[in-house]
């Protein structure tokens, strides 16, 4: 039903709902012929989520899995660095 919609709407119309993986969000823009899909749930469990649909959109393919112990504290690292004490805590 949406991509019907999506061909006639003259707005551009955003898909959403249980997209938890790069390939589905993929698989969904292609399926629906929407402007853009919106993931929620997805980004939690996977914060590359949207490099990786990117890349699979242009065709490179999915980017190595990277650890998230790892990237949470050079997240931290940088806000220690450079962030105000408010965010830190």
């Amino acid at each position: 039903y949406i991509s019907e919609l999506a061909q006639k709407s003259p707005l551009p119309l955003i898909g959403n709902g249980d997209i938890l993986t790069a390939r589905q969000a993929v698989e969904r823009l292609k399926q629906s012929q929407c402007a853009g899909v919106m993931i929620g749930r997805g980004c939690l469990k996977d914060p590359w989520i949207f490099w990786d649909a990117l890349n699979l959109w242009n065709g490179v393919g999915e980017i190595p899995r990277k650890d998230h112990v790892r990237f949470f504290k050079e997240l931290y690292e940088e806000l220690v660095g450079y962030g105000e004490e408010r965010y830190i805590l």
